[in-house]
């Protein structure tokens, strides 16, 4: 009975023992479990929030792509108008310097013509000077007009009094002192005075190519472009109307690319801070999310060495408490073997008592103060 009492003992003292430490092994266990659980909980959460994000901002970012797109699409086709209208400008401006070449050969012939002209007035003009107003030596027609004073009257100095009245009393003296075919000859020579001012005009234009020798081939030309911008027809001219509206077409597709690329660079700033911003809220959720999971792996680690130590400790306890009963049954054991032996050592002084009387207290001659019972 007593060994009983004692592994029950034993037993109650190695569970006491072992109590805390195994409630401190449960909660470890627990408390590991949990973290591992809120682990996996928010690996899904990030997850569900990455979703999220791309599901927020995809309509953005696509519309903005398609717009980009859509941009880029509308550049290329306005590049290649723009090289197209250039080509047709290059051939229009090409025909318009094939016409302008031919009126300006027309103009060089018409302009020798009309120096030609100016010569042939010029000759005249010396040949009336000769006639009419001659030295004194060749007596001059208007002097011997103004001494034949029967021939013709003298108007009043009122009719003197412009240069027109001069020149119609000069005429008129001068018609009546020569014959007919001279008349006929003079009239021309008026005529080719009418034509010289015309020409003296147009050859006033070009008096200073003497004193401008250096630069009188780009005078030339800067003229003649003066003089065939001045055509009248030019700028009705069919190419010309077609220039122009190439003109219009190309600074209106200029001014349509200029404002399709300034609205191209808004859309692509804009869809890179959209980007920029995704990416700076990922970023923020990744390290959220790494710094809680290894700050919660960190915990696991530390709770898993504690569990560690504590089953050492339980290991430890397991050991002496195998240690204690192996000694308490090693100590029964003895026990009972040694009671075996004092039962069977006890029997036999009972039988040998009863067979021999003399002898009965003769094992207890030295043991006189142990009962019988206890044995």
């Amino acid at each position: 009975m007593s060994t009983d009492s004692d592994q029950e003992k034993l037993l109650q003292k190695f569970k006491d023992l072992r109590k805390e430490p195994q409630k401190q092994v449960n909660d470890l266990t627990n408390a590991i479990n949990d973290i591992e659980e809120n682990l996996i909980r928010n690996k899904e959460s990030h997850s569900i929030q990455m979703q999220k994000i791309d599901q927020l901002y995809r309509t953005n970012v696509n519309d903005l792509n398609e717009e980009i797109n859509q941009l880029k699409d509308d550049l290329e086709i306005q590049s290649l108008h723009l090289k197209q209208i250039e080509k047709w400008l290059k051939a229009t401006r090409g025909w318009i310097s094939i016409r302008k070449y031919l009126y300006e050969q027309k103009y060089r012939k018409w302009k020798m013509e009309l120096l030609r002209t100016h010569y042939h007035v010029e000759d005249a003009c010396e040949e009336f000077n000769k006639t009419v107003f001659g030295n004194e030596a060749n007596r001059p027609v208007w002097k011997v007009s103004m001494n034949s004073k029967a021939t013709i009257q003298h108007p009043t100095s009122y009719n003197w009094i412009n240069e027109k009245s001069w020149l119609h009393y000069r005429k008129q003296i001068i018609e009546s002192q020569l014959s007919t075919k001279s008349k006929d000859q003079i009239k021309c020579i008026q005529n080719k005075l009418r034509s010289r001012e015309i020409a003296q005009r147009t050859f006033d234009r070009y008096s200073n190519r003497e004193s401008h020798e250096v630069n009188v081939d780009e005078i030339n030309k800067s003229k003649q472009q003066d003089e065939l911008t001045k055509y009248p027809y030019s700028i009705n001219h069919p190419l010309h109307i077609h220039e122009q509206q190439l003109m219009n077409k190309f600074n209106q597709l200029k001014t349509m690319q200029y404002l399709n690329l300034i609205e191209l660079n808004t859309k692509e700033n804009d869809l890179h801070s959209l980007l920029v911003h995704i990416r700076n809220l990922k970023f923020d959720l990744d390290n959220e999310y790494t710094k809680y999971t290894q700050m919660s792996l960190n915990e696991i680690n530390k709770k898993k060495q504690k569990l560690i130590n504590l089953s050492k400790v339980l290991n430890e306890l397991e050991e002496e408490e195998a240690a204690a009963f192996s000694n308490l049954f090693s100590e029964a054991r003895k026990t009972n073997e040694t009671r075996t032996v004092l039962k069977n050592e006890l029997k036999y002084l009972r039988i040998s008592q009863n067979i021999n009387p003399m002898h009965r207290f003769t094992y207890f001659d030295y043991r006189y103060n142990l009962p019988l019972c206890k044995l």
